[in-house]
């Protein structure tokens, strides 16, 4: 593929994360754990190039990872939770957990 110079058509599953060097190194667009469970990450890298590392880490808990932090926010603005959140330097918030329990993924800002 590198002779060729299609490399950077290519998205490889990659198992043995030394290899994942060597196929940057010969310029493959993307570089993907094989997830079966997620098939969509293929979609993703295709489409998002890049995305497909955040995605593949939320998988493992090698650097981030989620945790749920036991709050209740009554009448606080979720954009304001959430840069609280991110100024003082303990993460991200992605989803929450509404008054009948249910999990609202990215919630609307107001």
């Amino acid at each position: 593929m590198k002779e060729h110079g299609l490399a950077f058509r290519v998205i490889v599953e990659c198992v043995e994360d030394e290899n994942r060097i060597r196929m940057t190194k010969l310029g493959v667009k993307s570089v993907i754990r094989p997830i079966r469970s997620y098939p969509e990450i293929l979609v993703r890298a295709m489409e998002s190039p890049g995305s497909e590392l955040i995605i593949e880490d939320m998988f493992t808990h090698d650097k981030d990872h989620f945790v749920r932090y036991p709050l209740w926010l009554e009448g606080d603005c979720w954009r304001d939770v959430v840069a609280a959140m991110m100024m003082s330097n303990i993460g991200t918030l992605l989803a929450c957990i509404g008054k009948g329990g249910r999990s609202e993924y990215s919630p609307s800002g107001r």
